[in-house]
């Protein structure tokens, strides 16, 4: 449309061009919404004072839609800082493979664990168990056995791994040459500890491969 042909001076001109702009503006502005995504968003970028008040509400926001990464650094380390929420659990996955260089007599492996946040409440030696009743044999691999008494209390798998409130179930899916497979606290003695726990493993005498493979669950008391 050239505007000339209808307002003859240029005075004209200019208020016709900006009739028009309010006209379509509101066509163009919707279109605009349509277009833009998370997509062309930077990480991040997205201001305090770029929101209207009110204008972004939980009505606006996709239910778990959400993700870590679409926060700032400072709200990430706080929810890190918080512990798990009452009768949620969290899962993990735990294992390590040595070889085992020693000729003769027991040799013993273990590894930390950190949790991705703080459990609910301290994991002493007792809130830490080891079902190996999941285990499958990859082949000619030795079955291993289960160093914990209560053991009894995790009645999860290794692909659907569960937890009563309180503790930590380890569920082994893989192993070779790993003997009394326990759970233990990461702190000495009776100590206890929020933020993870140990697996620790004994290899038979001899030299020898040995591994553990396995999943984890802790659920908020």
């Amino acid at each position: 449309m050239d505007i000339r042909r209808l307002v003859p001076t240029r005075t004209g001109a200019v208020v016709g061009a900006a009739a028009l702009l309010a006209t379509f503006g509101g066509v163009g502005g919707a279109v605009a919404a349509r277009l833009v995504t998370s997509a062309d968003i930077k990480n991040e970028t997205i201001q305090q004072e770029d929101i209207h008040r009110g204008g972004v509400a939980s009505a606006e926001v996709e239910n778990k839609s959400l993700q870590a990464r679409d926060l700032s650094s400072g709200a990430q380390a706080r929810i890190k800082l918080s512990p798990v929420p009452a009768g949620k659990t969290i899962r993990g996955v735990v294992g390590a493979d040595f070889h085992n260089t020693a000729a003769s007599g027991t040799a013993d492996y273990g590894i930390d664990v950190s949790l991705p946040m703080p459990a609910r409440n301290g994991l002493g030696d007792a809130d830490v168990e080891v079902n190996v009743e999941g285990w499958t044999d990859g082949g000619d691999q030795t079955a291993p056995t289960s160093g914990d008494t209560g053991d009894t209390a995790c009645t999860g798998t290794p692909a659907n791994p569960t937890a009563p409130a309180g503790m930590v179930c380890i569920y082994v899916a893989g192993a070779d040459n790993a003997a009394n497979v326990v759970g233990y606290s990461v702190m000495p003695g009776t100590g206890e500890s929020r933020y993870g726990f140990k697996l620790k493993w004994d290899i038979p005498d001899g030299e020898g491969d040995t591994f553990v493979d396995a999943t984890w669950a802790y659920t908020a008391p």
